[in-house]
């Protein structure tokens, strides 16, 4: 597709918005990507690669309302699973809708997550009043509801290698299926939603990638990697120890509470396998 149109981009230097601003960008949009650090490695690539670079602050409305000056769509997520008693996630979330509503956007789309279940959990419970935000402002929306991201992977729970043996350590149980979505398929979600709007406005898409148990997805990596993988089911209570925000998140997962129904997940694109994410991704090195 090539288009004038301008899609700004909310937290384009981000995992998941650098994904769905490459992708827009790839597809021919023309890209207006918001950051707080303008300079940073991640904006100065998208800046070469045609994107529009635009300093804004979620706290300043101000600059929300700048960086959406004559553009058509908005992609927006924002930093999650922040401590205990910092509302900024659904503060910022609700100041990009609202900014929206003010510069009168045709394609709102919001990168949320399955929350349903999600009652009292850190992180969900601001998506949710985000969401009610968008609706009570009657915005022309689209809501992708992603599960577990692969590329956690890369970040909170990377596979460690010691002599010729790696290890797969997850806080989730040895005999249930982990349900994933690489950010890639997210980006892709949200490119399809843009280039049909008449389709995808007013509806919410769940997605899911892959489901596999620690064993199946050590399997995969060993068969990647070329490296003997086994996987170990840690307790939850580790999660303080490097990642505190990300206890109420798990045991959410844990108790079922990402369980999507995948006869229903909408088959408009095939996303990723586990297997087809791990060389894409190119997280493991051949031995």
């Amino acid at each position: 597709m090539n288009t004038d149109k301008i899609i700004t981009v909310f937290g384009s230097t981000g995992t998941q918005g650098n994904a769905v601003a490459r992708k827009l960008i790839q597809e021919g949009w023309q890209v207006r990507a918001v950051t707080r650090e303008p300079k940073s490695t991640k904006a100065q690539a998208l800046a070469e690669l045609g994107a529009e670079i635009v300093m804004a602050d979620f706290e300043d409305f101000a600059s929300l309302t700048k960086a959406l000056k004559d553009v058509y769509g908005v992609y927006s997520v924002q930093p999650v699973l922040t401590k205990p008693g910092n509302l900024g996630e659904a503060r910022w979330g609700i100041a990009v809708a609202d900014a929206a509503w003010t510069a009168q956007v045709q394609h709102f789309i919001y990168g949320s997550a399955v929350i349903g279940r999600g009652k009292r959990v850190l992180g969900l419970g601001s998506k949710r009043a985000i969401e009610e935000r968008i609706a009570e402002l009657s915005l022309p929306t689209t809501i992708l509801r992603p599960v577990f991201f692969m590329e956690n992977l890369n970040t909170h729970f990377p596979v460690e290698t010691e002599d010729g043996q790696s290890r797969l350590t997850i806080p989730f149980p040895a005999n249930k299926k982990l349900q994933m979505v690489s950010v890639a398929d997210i980006a892709k979600a949200a490119a399809l939603a843009f280039s049909d709007p008449q389709t995808y406005i007013g509806k919410s898409i769940e997605i899911v990638g892959d489901a596999l148990t620690l064993d199946e997805m050590a399997a995969a990596w060993s068969k990647a990697s070329g490296t003997k993988c086994s996987a170990a089911s840690i307790p939850i209570d580790t999660l303080a120890e490097f990642w505190p925000e990300g206890e109420q998140l798990f045991r959410f997962v844990c108790e079922g509470g990402c369980d999507i129904d995948i006869s229903k997940v909408s088959n408009d694109f095939t996303p990723m396998s586990f297997s087809e994410w791990l060389k894409y991704s190119d997280v493991v090195k051949k031995s």
